[in-house]
């Protein structure tokens, strides 16, 4: 179980600042703070972040508290294999939309960069041949023009 006890205790074996681990995981330090005192409770994603980060086994049963009218309530993972599947998909199913929300955004990135890449690429060749044009007009003598006479 992830209580205030153990994420202080497991901050200070990092060696890691309430700033930072609440930076690491997407929170001001007020609320770390709030957590690590017991005054409030991470949600769901935050918990999952906190384990991994700081190298926490998550129990059975997490106190879960996404809104103000959840406070206080513990929910227990059920020991049927069946309740427990259904629990696993659901957790599934939030990591599946938080990937694809990060697959949208490098693939975005990339597009964008491909295109500063054919950018570059016309920038390129504009320049070369510009330097090309350049250097022929150096070499061809201009024609000799007569003088004019008086």
């Amino acid at each position: 179980m992830l209580t205030p006890k153990i994420l202080l205790e497991q901050r200070i074996k990092k060696g890691m600042s309430q700033e930072e681990v609440a930076k690491a995981i997407g929170v001001s330090q007020r609320s770390y703070s709030n957590y690590e005192n017991g005054t409030r409770n991470p949600k769901i994603d935050k918990i999952i972040k906190l384990a991994k980060l700081l190298e926490i086994k998550l129990t059975l049963s997490i106190n879960v508290l996404n809104d103000k009218k959840n406070e206080n309530k513990l929910y227990d993972v059920p020991k049927s294999l069946d309740e427990q599947l259904k629990y696993v998909q659901i957790e599934n199913k939030f990591l599946r939309s938080e990937n694809e929300s990060l697959r949208k955004t490098v693939g975005t990135k990339d597009e964008k960069i491909a295109e500063l890449n054919k950018k570059i690429g016309g920038l390129e060749m504009a320049i070369e041949f510009k330097n090309h044009t350049i250097d022929s007009a150096k070499k061809v003598p201009l024609p000799l023009r007569k003088a004019a006479v008086k």
